[in-house]
């Protein structure tokens, strides 16, 4: 088995929910996947030709079968365990449909709140996703892909909320998603409670997974007050930070199936790193990434030039 994912950043197995979540249910099922982190020679082919292949990472090759995880966790997790890979096979009846609807509820509503915030909320999307995202697929790529998710991450919410823009506007549709993912924060905290895991004491299950896959990288990323434009945590961090039992549990599954990372695990205060330096890494790649388009066009268009007769080589 192979699992292709977007690969880590901020002290994370990966910078994509949907993606980490996969590595956590990996990790506890003692599944033997073969991890393929998407590197740019391999990204500049695929985004240029078909950018929507890779919003469907995470995707599970086996015996013939690829199974796309990307906005569909559940068919991910559920393949895993016909193959005698799931953790869940003790559970009782009742655990079972406690889970199930749990689950059901946080790719309803958390799952979207997540995606506008890291996607379409303008600062992040412009300091921190984007910046994120270009570095790992490279020129040209992330001159096509992050401009190209920002939009199907738009018109896929829009689209599941049933937007009609002569009955609501678009912010009061987008604030709606977030206030959905505040409470689902709430119910989350509610049903963990003191406990280690969701459903059963003896150990996590997908939901474990895809609670971690969401909420670990709002912890990790660089969402500081320095890295925004309206100089405000976002809501939907802000309510996590209020749950410690949240945050306490990301870090146990943190520093139990990703002991390799673990030694980054910090207190809820000092999650998001120093300021300053994310700020100067942030420009630096955007400086980077604007000189290496100027060259690319400038190349371009002076072979154009040559081409079209606009431009002699004396001999």
């Amino acid at each position: 088995m192979e699992l292709t994912v977007w690969p880590g950043r901020w002290d994370s197995a990966s910078m994509d929910p949907d993606c980490l979540a996969s590595l956590a249910y990996v990790r506890f099922s003692g599944a033997p996947v073969q991890i393929r982190l998407h590197n740019r020679p391999a990204l500049v082919t695929s985004v240029t030709t078909s950018p929507r292949r890779l919003s469907e990472l995470p995707r599970l090759r086996h015996a013939g079968n690829s199974i796309n995880g990307g906005f569909n966790l559940e068919h991910l997790f559920a393949y895993l365990r016909k193959e005698n890979y799931g953790v869940e096979y003790d559970f009782s009846e009742d655990q079972l449909v406690r889970m199930t609807a749990l689950m059901r509820s946080t790719r309803a509503r958390l799952a979207p709140a997540v995606a506008q915030l890291l996607w379409l909320e303008a600062s992040v999307y412009t300091r921190v996703t984007r910046p994120a995202f270009a570095e790992a697929v490279g020129l040209p790529a992330s001159l096509v892909y992050p401009v190209y998710r920002h939009h199907a991450t738009r018109n896929r919410l829009l689209a599941s909320f049933g937007y009609d823009l002569a009955r609501v506007s678009e912010d009061a549709l987008l604030q709606q998603v977030t206030a959905n993912g505040v409470d689902c924060i709430d119910q989350l905290s509610q049903v963990l409670d003191q406990a280690r895991f969701f459903v059963s004491e003896s150990g996590p299950c997908c939901l474990d997974a895809m609670v971690f896959g969401y909420l670990w990288p709002l912890l990790k990323a660089p969402l500081t007050q320095s890295n925004l434009s309206s100089g405000e945590v976002p809501a939907l961090l802000r309510k996590l930070r209020q749950h410690r039992n949240l945050i306490e549990f990301c870090q146990r599954i943190q520093q139990a199936y990703f002991p390799e990372l673990s030694s980054a695990v910090g207190s809820a205060s000092a999650a998001g790193g120093d300021d300053a330096s994310l700020k100067s890494g942030s420009d630096g790649a955007v400086l980077r990434n604007a000189g290496l388009f100027l060259a690319i066009t400038s190349a371009v268009f002076g072979l154009y030039a040559w081409q079209s007769g606009w431009i002699v080589v004396q001999p």
